[in-house]
């Protein structure tokens, strides 16, 4: 019997696996926007930037904008299935769907091409709840978009986390969502 030849999924899934640090090593520019973007709306929205500060880079890779983070002072911790962080960066091993964390133990969460069902098995329902629980109350969920209409093909599911308020769509300028954690009263 003939070999059942690789679907269009396997072919992006093994092309990511092998090119995942190449492509993290060629995005300089890119990279250098996602540091300014979560720095500009940490500021928008009151954060301090410094050591008081903890922040999870969810999907960190080799940590390359955590590095840069921690050097404005933040406390970073990243969380990668595959963790090769290079340095001094506190990177745990683990999903974003089952993250090995304290609830409410961050202030701010980030993502940058984080959600892709066609490269990763995951569940983006559960990720999106998984970030909610380890966000402390008034805490920020920044995402980082390739572009806005990313997030409108997730928009429903986002909205049915009830913990999160949606305070910032992506812009054309602006490729970022962010979301505040609901305190209760």
């Amino acid at each position: 019997m003939p070999e059942k030849p690789p679907s269009p999924r396997d072919i992006r899934r093994e092309a990511w696996r092998e090119g995942a640090d190449a492509w993290e090593d060629s995005t300089r520019e890119e990279l250098e926007e996602q540091h300014a973007l979560i720095l500009s709306a940490l500021r928008k929205n009151a954060l301090p930037i410094g050591p008081e500060t903890l922040v999870l880079d969810v999907g960190s890779g080799r940590g390359r904008l955590a590095q840069m983070l921690s050097k404005d002072g933040l406390q970073v911790v990243g969380l990668d299935a595959r963790p090769r962080a290079q340095g001094t960066l506190m990177q745990a091993a683990g999903r974003a769907e089952r993250m090995p964390f304290r609830p409410g133990q961050f202030d701010v969460v980030i993502t940058a091409l984080l959600y892709d069902e066609e490269v990763y098995d995951q569940s983006i329902e559960e990720m999106v709840r998984e970030i909610a629980r380890v966000l402390k109350p008034g805490g920020l969920y920044v995402w980082y978009v390739w572009s806005p209409d990313m997030y409108d093909r997730l928009e429903a599911l986002f909205k049915k986390e009830e913990e999160l308020e949606l305070v910032q769509t992506p812009s054309a300028q602006e490729r970022l969502v962010v979301f505040k954690k609901r305190t209760h009263a």
